[in-house]
């Protein structure tokens, strides 16, 4: 009997094992896809490569904007507590980098409006990435690494991010908040650097969707971003012509592994 039990376990152990690969497979494509909606669908790829936008990051940068991630979200229900979505990176040049929130609808204020703490990527932010680097040898050499090789910057991102973002927090100060009622369309440029997030959420039944991106410079992306996002970065100008879908899609595609 113990063979046949053991048996039995076995398979049940591999058939949970190929559903939960299956589920990861499926959230992987999920997330996939809401990467690609600006390849495989021309309004919104002409919302995210908006002419106004692209003469505003390149005034920004000085340089030819590189689009590095774009997704669109349906932020949830609720609060979402300060943070910062990049540390460990310097925000004066070759280390430019800019975040675009797109509101895809009228924001209720109800829903809890977007906000940042200005300032917080050259005060708060450093502050905090240095007070990680003391309090963790590990990181401490990461970041001496990184000094020497940019490129192995995304290693100490990676290990520190998640400690400076706990401390946020508790460390802003929430009379500097600065909010946003936004309308469909309007576009918010920010640092990633700085701190931000939602105010109190009023109406659970609200949402707060968007489109996000996040845009660099060629020397900045060579310097600063993991070997994933590189193959994802498309530089501007975006040689296409469309008369449907695919097109568009196979033009995005080769036009992302240059």
């Amino acid at each position: 009997m113990r063979p046949v039990m053991k048996t039995t376990t076995e398979a049940k152990g591999a058939s949970l094992a190929t559903a939960l690969f299956e589920k990861r497979a499926r959230e992987a494509r999920q997330r996939s896809k809401a990467h690609s909606d600006h390849l495989e669908s021309e309004p919104v790829f002409e919302l995210v490569h908006h002419r106004i936008l692209r003469t505003l990051l390149r005034q920004l940068f000085q340089a030819e904007p590189l689009l590095s991630m774009a997704r669109n979200s349906f932020w949830e229900t609720g609060n979402t507590r300060a943070h910062v979505d990049t540390a460990f990176r310097s925000p004066e040049p070759p280390y430019n980098i800019c975040r675009t929130w797109c509101a895809l609808e009228d924001i209720d204020p109800r829903a809890g409006n977007f906000y940042l703490l200005p300032g917080t990527h050259r005060t708060l932010t450093p502050r905090l990435c240095k007070e990680v680097i003391d309090e963790d040898p590990g990181i401490a050499v990461l970041a001496q690494q990184a000094e020497a090789d940019p490129n192995s910057w995304f290693r100490l991102h990676g290990r520190g991010w998640p400690r400076v973002n706990g401390k946020i927090p508790s460390r802003i100060d929430a009379n500097c908040k600065t909010s946003f009622d936004l309308k469909k369309g309007d576009v918010i440029l920010f640092n990633p650097a700085l701190a931000h997030g939602t105010l109190a959420c009023e109406d659970q039944t609200l949402s707060r969707k968007m489109m996000l991106c996040e845009w660099s410079t060629p020397e900045a992306y060579m310097r600063g971003y993991s070997p994933r996002q590189k193959q994802t970065a498309t530089i501007l100008p975006f040689e296409r012509t469309v008369s449907n879908n695919v097109q568009l899609k196979q033009r995005g595609r080769r036009s992302a592994k240059r």
